[in-house]
């Protein structure tokens, strides 16, 4: 339904920039630096949405927590993957 309606895909991108500035600043008053609560929160919003995505595809009945964590480690090692070909350029 939210694909189908541009208003609404608006809108759900509004609530995540708002979470992700939410989660940077829940971060940096940890005494995270700003940088890396940027690029965490960033990246958490990231796995998020692909997890979501993966979630209401699949027809296994797997639980949202389960898909999740798959995903935070498929995101890690794409992260590990990048920096790797950086350093090799």
């Amino acid at each position: 339904m939210i694909a189908a309606n541009p208003e609404l895909r608006e809108r759900e991108a509004l609530k995540g920039l708002g979470l992700t500035a939410s989660t940077i600043d829940a971060l940096k008053a940890r005494g995270v630096p700003e940088l890396t609560s940027c690029v965490a929160a960033e990246l958490g919003a990231l796995t998020w949405k692909i997890a979501y995505e993966r979630w209401i595809d699949t027809a296994n009945g797997d639980e949202f927590g389960d898909v999740v964590r798959r995903t935070l480690g498929d995101v890690q090692a794409a992260s590990a993957l990048v920096l790797a070909a950086g350093k090799a350029a």
